[in-house]
């Protein structure tokens, strides 16, 4: 008995021990899982995504929680919490409609756009609902995350695999393979390894496999133009290094890297031989010379007295002296040193006057074509060499004077470092530091030392001044300045002249450019540059001609900017309303007619306009008025598929508004069911219209009609003069606390608003009251059968009854219930 009360101490520390952590895990999963339930429901996001390609999709939650959701103090709204380095959410925070109600167990769908931009591979995109606020996101739904997969365009990753696209003529196609889902059509099977594949496509309550041979760094392309056909299978190959990894590389080009390594290691092998052969010859030429004593030919030289004064010479360091005037200008006053820079050398060589002089021919020539003098006593060797500038290449901080040297003499002369053998030319390159003072040209002297070591200069005038170092640099101005000062002090010097011309081209100022090249030209009339630049000045004027008549004779069209004039060339205005106009443009790529719906310049989009776009890009229906493109910057346009018109009685007919009353019955049910159509489309993808009319409805060849103004952005900015007359409200529209909220039975009883129109030209509810905006609405009325004044008509008034019923409860479900109906009528 002793032992109980110890068994019980035992007991209760154990509970005590165990049970927070219990606790804890059950209020952790209780946060976790808020509210009854998961409230991801749909989403339509594909599971393979290629990078730089923007998808559209749509995410669907439903409200598991106790509370509603609406937008009251908070912003309610689905984020994407994923890394946007990664793949990129488009917004990344979608606001629910602002006046809509989602009470628990309703769902909302939101539209983003998803944009992958990481490398290929795995990736997890977290969503969920979450209120925002100024202290952050507080989530009331749980973190949804989907996986998905980054392939690379062609599907294929490594050399070593292929990959499989499949596309058709028909959209939305299932694609399977080995019984695994792979998306729908057009869709990419990425890195499959080489061989034959059974690719199953389904479709219409049909399916059709197909074999496919996969090859390496080859894309298959299956395309299915009908699913009972045989599809058409090509081949591409396309260009891949490796997957990314350093293994992988290696392995893809281990017979390029085999190629490689054996040319580097055979050049390493000559190399080292060729050097061993070079001073093995080396070692014994200087072992003969020794032995011998006698003349050899080295390098040009015809004695072994004349090597060893080139091999003095070379040994000493080369001059390139730089003066800024005339050795023989100035003052003959006395000695007077000048200072010579070396090109890009660092050492400075200092002579007199007097030097220059003694070196200097007889003539005073010190340009081209001045001959070589002699020193000391000898005789002067005239006409011996002749030098002469062949072109300037200038950049920032220096020259680099390019100089053709002819030898004349019987012997080889070195000039600057460079041997040339009798009755040879050949090109020197020397480079020369900006000038500092304000000569117009430099004088280089070149040094030139014959085979008895006799040392002569010969002078070079260069093109080359303070202006044209300052163009180099970019320094514009003050290069002009330098010009103008120089032609002002020497109105002779054209030159000075033609580069101020130059500086006023680079600005934009043609005419005044053109200008000095005309005073150029009248002081030398056969200057070439001066001729050539006026030439050019004339061919540029020319062409803006051109392209200025180009744009003045492309009609003008209200609202249509110039900036868009190089993509699209306008028509005529279609319509305006207070948020944009419409025109009538040609794509000049393509040559196809679209319509532009282009904002003002004063309308301001609101939030909810991207995100209509990106649903609105989602469509593509034959009775749904499709969307190409969308652009925002630098102004905002729709392009939109243009619907033409039909021809009825003698006029054209764009929207139903235009058709003559009484509307043939045959027309009128073509027209009716393909509205139905279009908006059964719309229904399955998640969108509401709530302002369908008649002048909503295009109409396009062949007596075909299309749905339109989906956008509601232009809508909420309209006047109530724009709305039409036919426009008719539903009653929750008037009154939701009467009728509740709307939904999917709002567009269905707009459409057999437009039904009745159709059949009588007038409201099903005559007698409904009027809302202050002005425009045909009700809370109460009496419906007027159409049979009254069209008895052919009596035979729709059950399903009229039912489209346009008072209480949204009484009314069709569904466009498709409808649709069935009618068809079980006609038969």
């Amino acid at each position: 008995m002793s032992q109980i009360p110890a068994l019980v101490v035992l007991i209760l520390f154990c509970l005590l021990t165990l049970a927070p952590p219990v606790v804890a895990q059950e209020e952790d999963v209780s946060a976790y899982n808020v509210g009854f339930g998961l409230s991801y429901v749909k989403d339509t996001i594909p599971d393979r995504l290629i990078p730089g390609r923007s998808y559209p999709v749509m995410i669907t939650f439903r409200n598991a929680g106790l509370v509603t959701w609406e937008r009251k103090n908070h912003r309610i709204g689905m984020v994407y919490g994923g890394n946007l380095t990664e793949v990129v959410g488009m917004p990344s925070f979608v606001d629910i409609p602002e006046g809509s109600l989602i009470s628990p167990g309703k769902e909302i769908s939101f539209a983003v756009s998803v944009l992958p931009v990481g490398v290929p591979g795995d990736y997890f995109l977290p969503f969920y609902v979450a209120y925002r606020t100024a202290q952050g996101d507080q989530r009331v739904t749980e973190v949804w995350t989907k996986k998905i997969s980054i392939v690379p365009a062609d599907g294929v990753s490594s050399p070593l695999n292929g990959s499989i696209s499949v596309d058709s003529a028909k959209q939305e196609l299932s694609v399977l393979l080995k019984g695994q889902s792979m998306g729908y059509t057009p869709c990419i099977i990425p890195d499959l390894k080489p061989g034959s594949y059974d690719v199953t496509v389904r479709g219409d309550g049909t399916e059709r496999t197909i074999q496919v041979q996969v090859e390496k760094s080859t894309i298959s392309r299956v395309f299915v133009g009908n699913i009972t056909q045989e599809p058409t299978i090509n081949f591409k190959k396309i260009d891949v290094v490796s997957n990314g990894t350093l293994f992988e590389y290696f392995k893809a080009n281990i017979p390029l890297i085999v190629i490689v390594s054996a040319i580097v290691l055979g050049c390493i092998v000559l190399m080292i031989h060729t050097v061993r052969l070079r001073r093995e010859k080396e070692s014994e030429d200087k072992e003969n010379l020794e032995k011998k004593g006698t003349k050899r030919t080295l390098d040009g030289a015809s004695s072994l007295e004349e090597k060893d004064l080139l091999d003095d010479y070379h040994n000493r360091k080369h001059l390139l002296e730089q003066v800024t005037s005339d050795p023989g200008s100035g003052s003959d006053a006395g000695p007077k040193n000048v200072d010579v820079s070396v090109g890009p050398m660092k050492n400075v060589r200092k002579f007199s006057r007097d030097m220059l002089e003694k070196n200097r021919p007889e003539d005073g020539e010190s340009g081209l074509g001045a001959s070589l003098g002699s020193s000391g006593n000898e005789e002067k060797p005239s006409s011996l060499v002749d030098v002469k500038l062949t072109h300037l290449d200038v950049k920032p901080g220096s020259a680099v004077a390019h100089i053709s040297a002819l030898n004349h003499s019987p012997d080889p002369l070195s000039i600057e470092g460079l041997l040339i053998g009798p009755g040879t030319s050949a090109p020197l390159s020397l480079e020369v530091t900006e000038p500092v003072t304000d000569e117009y040209e430099m004088t280089l002297s070149l040094k030139i030392l014959s085979q008895k070591g006799q040392e002569f200069y010969r002078y070079v005038r260069i093109p080359y001044n303070r202006g044209i170092a300052l163009l180099a640099r970019g320094v514009a101005e003050k290069a002009y300045e330098y010009f103008h000062l120089v032609f002002r002090n020497n109105p002779g010097q054209i030159d000075a002249l033609i580069k101020q011309a130059e500086v006023l081209r680079r600005w934009g100022l043609e005419q005044e450019a053109e200008a000095m090249l005309k005073q150029a030209i009248s002081l030398d009339p056969d200057n070439e540059e001066a001729l050539e630049m006026l030439k050019q000045l004339s061919d540029i004027k020319e062409k803006r001609a051109v392209e200025k008549k180009k744009i003045e004779d492309k009609p003008k069209i209200p609202g249509f900017p110039d900036l868009l004039s190089d993509r699209y060339t306008p028509i005529r205005l279609l319509g305006k309303d207070a948020f944009a106009s419409i025109v009538l443009v040609l794509r000049n790529d393509t040559g196809d007619l679209r319509a532009l719906k282009i904002a003002h310049e004063n309308a301001v989009a609101g939030s909810s306009l991207f995100t209509e776009i990106s649903v609105l890009y989602q469509l593509k229906h034959p009775n749904v008025l499709r969307m190409f493109r969308a652009e925002y910057d630098p102004t905002l346009f729709l392009e939109l598929e243009y619907a033409s018109g039909i021809t009825c009685s003698s006029d054209l007919c764009r929207t139903l508004t235009d058709l003559k009353h009484p509307v043939p019955e045959e027309t009128i049910m073509t027209f009716t069911e393909q509205i139905a159509q279009g908006l059964a489309y719309l229904h399955q993808k998640g969108v509401r219209h709530y302002h369908l009319s008649p002048k909503h409805i295009l109409l396009d060849e062949p007596m075909t009609a299309k749905i339109s103004g989906i956008i509601r952005e232009s809508k909420s900015r309209m006047g109530s003069g724009s709305v039409s007359p036919a426009y008719c409200l539903a009653p929750e529209q008037i009154s939701r606390e009467k009728y509740g909220k709307l939904g999917k039975r709002t567009d269905i009883f707009q459409f057999g608003a437009i039904w009745y129109w159709l059949m009588t030209g007038r409201s099903p509810y005559p007698n409904g009251s009027v809302t202050p905006a002005g425009e045909n609405g009700f809370i109460s009325g009496v419906y007027v059968s159409p049979s009254i004044n069209h008895p052919e008509y009596a035979k729709y008034d059950p399903l009229l009854r039912k489209l346009l019923a008072l209480e949204k409860k009484e009314r069709y479900a569904s466009v498709d219930e409808f649709i069935a109906e009618l068809k079980q009528l006609m038969l």
